[in-house]
């Protein structure tokens, strides 16, 4: 279960910050979190090795968790979840309800 979580939670950064890694590591990255492809069938797809696999995720995650331990987007971005969730749970109102399901759907797709 713990690499589960582990595989959603880089997959999670790779959303939010993504876009800070280069071309090469980006599309190696889609490739094993998005597309769920071995090492072997990366390497082969695009030609290298699967140590080259192997150092592009390695590195690329610890990009991804060195940019997160910076900005704190992913734990800012639960914390208004859970905070949301929490509210909505206070609230009575169907209409303020509908507005904070609203906001949870912009935060969750990146606004």
């Amino acid at each position: 279960m713990q690499k589960l979580n582990e595989f959603l939670y880089i997959n999670e950064l790779l959303t939010l910050y993504g876009r800070l890694l280069t071309s090469h590591q980006q599309e190696i990255m889609r490739d094993y979190y998005e597309f769920n492809l071995s090492f072997s069938e990366i390497a082969e797809n695009r030609l290298i090795t699967r140590a080259a696999v192997s150092d592009a995720i390695t590195k690329a995650t610890e990009k991804l968790l060195n940019y997160e331990e910076a900005l704190k987007l992913y734990e800012t971005k639960d914390t208004l979840l859970k905070d949301l969730e929490n509210l909505k749970e206070k609230i009575t109102d169907k209409e303020i309800v509908e507005e904070i399901i609203s906001l949870e759907r912009k935060i969750k797709d990146g606004i």
